[in-house]
């Protein structure tokens, strides 16, 4: 089921120099038969964050696993509201019950609210390498769940029990996916992509965030 966008999670970016962008997807909400072989893929209400005077830039991080105790430090004295407080919380008591209590408050006081409507959300990632511009486009949706030998959605790296226990500690604990989990599906004929480009063309990104200074 696709529905229109009105707004974009950003929690977390993928890397310390980048800049994102989101824009609202004006698909017209529809639900067919889902075939037996196919991912089932649904819009989903996002907690973002709200009206804030921080640049967007200054309260994302990126993922857990690429941050080190130097850059967690670096973080949480850039804001108060940075991320990285519900991402990777400093191992202090109960590292876990702590995301769980700042996430419930920054709720509470607006630091972050969750969308009325459901949506997918279109993600726009931009990044340099070398001297080449290079824009990666993808969406934040809700995904269901398959074992690996239904042949649905496949693993597609190596997990470690360690990290998953942290994650799911994580999870159970705040109630909420904190990062996005990264898929690939097959576009060959470039239907989606093209579709996706159609709906936000000549529309303003809902959210705009640039980290490291690159633009």
């Amino acid at each position: 089921m696709l529905s229109s966008a009105s707004a974009c999670a950003l929690p977390a970016l993928p890397a310390p120099t980048t800049s994102a962008r989101c824009f609202t997807l004006g698909i017209v909400a529809a639900r067919v038969p889902q075939n037996p072989g196919m991912a089932d893929v649904a819009a989903f209400k996002a907690l973002r964050y709200g009206e804030q005077p921080e640049p967007l830039g200054a309260l994302v991080c990126p993922p857990y696993d690429v941050i080190s105790p130097e850059e967690r430090e670096r973080l949480y004295a850039q804001s108060p509201h940075n991320f990285v407080r519900i991402e990777f919380p400093k191992p202090d008591g109960d590292p876990y019950a702590a995301a769980a209590a700042e996430l419930a408050d920054w709720r509470l006081r607006g630091v972050m609210r969750q969308d009325a409507a459901a949506a997918i959300y279109v993600h726009d990632h931009e990044f340099s390498v070398g001297k080449a511009r290079v824009r990666r486009r993808g969406v934040h949706c809700a995904l269901r769940l398959h074992r690996p030998e239904e042949g649905i959605v496949m693993p597609h790296e190596l997990t470690f029990p360690k990290a998953k226990e942290d994650r799911l500690a994580l999870l159970r604990a705040t109630r909420t996916n904190t990062s996005a989990i990264f898929g690939v599906f097959e576009d060959g004929r470039g239907e989606i992509a093209g579709g996706i480009a159609r709906h936000i063309e000549g529309t303003k990104p809902t959210a705009e965030a640039t980290v490291g200074g690159d633009q």
